[in-house]
């Protein structure tokens, strides 16, 4: 099946084509968005610069797929692009702002360009839809919740999916029934820890916003809350500001380690990138460590996401203190890494869910993948 992704962003589009779902893109690129333009005709101009000059005849697709982070809380899963699905999306909006106009304008953009081909928007939150009361919600009053929408969720659902279905064929091959108990590390510019028993979400090192969770390569991870009060206060910086020095002149790159991506500072000799290694080593194993309290144990850690080969430089140590910490032959924690890109995981999941659609509903193109939540 010949399939095109999106990846649409405020300032960039994001894209691939497959002439299967299941091999590599045939085409991969990204087009920056013209600054001056209203976002919505940024996005028409650039996903017609993509038809025009990038994507070959041969190669135009039956399906195309769209990222979202987040679905605004407006649906349980994957939706296709139908002037409902996007008249839900535009109302959930508020839930999420950052995440939700780039999709609904990258939706809309394809609805123009290309009449009549199916489209699904697949959203990286619902993986976590899941996730226990307890792990989502935080320890404020009802009230302050609502208004701000604040509830622990993942970045990275697509990629812990896929690693859960991994885990999951790898050992029915093997005859080994139960759900597993899975340290899913996805090892993106932002890094992501969940625990997954089964295919079910249990801790995520994630939360509201980019800054929980472990340190990426610029922004903070989790810090004291307190130390935000601080720049306030004593340093008399205002939010914008202060979002600025935690999300883009924080993280690994503030630790000395200047040397690139995630991948290239785990994988440096550098001396200066001594301390971002073993800090970030360290939150790793705490959060590994979390996941196996939760799930009480481990049977296997995956490695996923764009740096996913620079957890060989991070497996044998983290497998050694888990293993310890759990009383465990180190060898019982099976080790994984999933070599997949964020469009083929982005292809794979699409293609499934609008498969299961038209199997579901007896039809070539159901109106709603989806059920409105």
């Amino acid at each position: 099946m010949r399939v095109l992704t999106l990846r649409p962003g405020p300032r960039a589009l994001g894209f691939a084509a497959f002439t299967s779902e299941r091999g590599r893109p045939r085409v991969r690129g990204t087009l920056r968005l013209r600054p001056a333009a209203d976002l919505g005709a940024a996005l028409d101009e650039a996903l017609a610069e993509l038809l025009g000059e990038h994507l070959p005849e041969r190669w135009r697709p039956e399906l195309v797929v769209i990222r979202a982070a987040h679905d605004g809380h407006a649906f349980s899963g994957p939706t296709a692009v139908t002037e409902d699905g996007l008249a839900a999306l535009r109302r959930a909006a508020a839930a999420a702002p950052l995440q939700l106009p780039p999709a609904i304008g990258a939706g809309e953009a394809v609805r123009n360009a290309l009449p009549g081909v199916p489209a699904l928007l697949v959203f990286e939150s619902t993986f976590f839809l899941t996730l226990p009361a307890r792990e989502r919600t935080y320890a404020l009053d009802r009230a302050t919740r609502t208004a701000l929408r604040a509830a622990r969720s993942g970045f990275h659902g697509l990629f812990h999916a896929e690693a859960a279905d991994a885990v999951a064929r790898a050992r029915g091959e093997l005859g080994r029934g139960a759900p597993a108990r899975v340290a899913s590390v996805c090892l993106q510019g932002k890094p992501e820890v969940a625990g997954v028993l089964g295919h079910r979400p249990l801790v995520v090192t994630s939360g509201a916003t980019p800054l929980e969770g472990l340190p990426g390569e610029h922004d903070s991870g989790e810090i004291d809350p307190g130390i935000v009060l601080a720049l306030a206060q004593t340093q008399e910086l205002g939010p914008d500001e202060i979002n600025e020095l935690l999300t883009h002149r924080s993280g690994l790159s503030a630790l000395g380690a200047d040397v690139g991506d995630l991948g290239a500072i785990l994988t440096s000799v550098d001396p200066s990138t001594e301390l971002a290694r073993a800090v970030f080593a360290h939150r790793l194993l705490l959060a590994c460590g979390a996941a196996a309290a939760a799930l009480g144990g481990l049977d296997a850690v995956v490695f996923s996401g764009a740096h996913a080969a620079a957890g060989a430089a991070l497996q044998g140590p983290l497998v050694r203190q888990l293993s310890l910490a759990l009383a465990a032959d180190a060898g019982a924690i099976d080790v994984f890494t999933l070599d997949l890109g964020l469009d083929q995981v982005l292809a794979r999941a699409g293609v499934q869910a609008w498969r299961e659609a038209v199997q579901d509903r007896g039809q070539q193109r159901p109106e709603r993948v989806a059920t409105l939540r």
